[in-house]
């Protein structure tokens, strides 16, 4: 329950960043998760749930061990003030590292590409910024996250690794991307802004919080003091779903596009995701029928229908309908 936003009623998102043998299990990994998109209401909920009386420690190294060296941070923001107090709240918490500001994206892309400068005769070359060898992240306003923002941001990646040496460093090997928000986004908004941006900071930021996870992204940064990440036990069996494709969707049952046909009679559990982990039900279909396609090759239609089904499965499926399909009017008119 502490992973579920009360403000703005979504769960929580979260990416691997280490995975490694376990230490005690053969043939298991233990896998770390970072949180994205944490909002103030989640992290105060975590930060509670850590440090209660009763919360057994978990001995875990969150951050890898690697060379400190120094790291070059790009700060996007039309606000001078906003800009000032993120660099010196950063400088704050790093010895290393360089905050660099731009009050303008293509501010930024010119003076990371000055070729691009050239050709465009209305920048006056002289006045752009200096920028050192490699940023290893940048910090853009939401702004800067709207309208073909994938394909903005594919761009403006490839510049640097053009134009700019590799970020050395950053276990990715890559340029890191954050967004700074100011407006509280849907479920199916984060998990599209996750493709892009690493992670999503909320206004008013939280600077403990940042820090933290930036040394996690970039653990060559040398904090002027001791980060530490509570960690506690909580065993908790978590499930994992595969997503799939479906062509077909009803009260009654669905049909399953896959790579094989599925036997006749076999069990399958089906969870229909609504951004709000304390309401998911899985739902037990059975296969009643498989076809090959006749347009894919290598593709199976798998019948299934659900089975047990009472009023509290059925109202799932229809909030789970209407949802997606507002979701997909939304999509076509924009």
């Amino acid at each position: 329950p502490y992973f579920v936003s009360l403000k703005n009623q979504k769960s929580m998102l979260a990416t691997c960043v280490h995975c490694s043998p376990h230490p005690e299990i053969k043939d298991f990994f233990r896998c770390a998760f970072s949180y994205v998109a944490a909002d103030a209401n989640q992290i105060t909920t975590l930060r509670k749930e850590a440090r209660k009386k009763n919360a057994q420690p978990f001995q875990y190294d969150w951050n890898a061990k690697v060379p400190k060296m120094p790291v070059h941070v790009a700060i996007i923001s039309g606000d001078e003030e906003a800009r000032n107090h993120f660099k010196s709240s950063l400088e704050k918490y790093f010895s290393n590292i360089q905050v660099h500001g731009f009050p303008h994206l293509q501010t930024f892309i010119h003076a990371v590409d000055p070729e691009s400068a050239k050709k465009d005769k209305t920048v006056d070359l002289a006045s752009l910024p200096s920028v050192p060898e490699t940023f290893h992240a940048i910090f853009a306003e939401d702004t800067h996250f709207e309208e073909n923002f994938k394909e903005r941001w594919g761009s403006i990646l490839e510049t640097l690794k053009k134009t700019l040496k590799p970020p050395i460093g950053n276990p990715s090997g890559l340029t890191e991307v954050f967004l700074l928000a100011k407006k509280a986004y849907a479920d199916h908004e984060e998990r599209a802004l996750s493709g892009t941006a690493r992670d999503i900071f909320f206004s008013p930021l939280d600077p403990m919080y940042l820090a933290k996870k930036m040394s996690i992204f970039m653990p060559q940064l040398n904090s002027t003091e001791e980060l530490a990440f509570p960690t506690v036990y909580n065993k908790h069996l978590a499930k994992v779903a595969n997503p799939i494709e479906m062509s077909e969707f009803s009260e009654a049952g669905l049909v399953m596009k896959y790579y094989r046909p599925i036997s006749l009679g076999a069990f399958r559990d089906f969870v229909l995701w609504l951004p709000h982990l304390l309401d998911l039900p899985e739902f037990l279909a059975a296969c009643n029928y498989s076809e090959e396609s006749k347009s894919e090759k290598g593709v199976y239609f798998n019948h299934f229908v659900f089975f047990g089904m009472n009023d509290h499965f059925l109202k799932h499926i229809r909030r789970w309908i209407i949802q997606n399909h507002v979701l997909s009017k939304e999509s076509e008119s924009a």
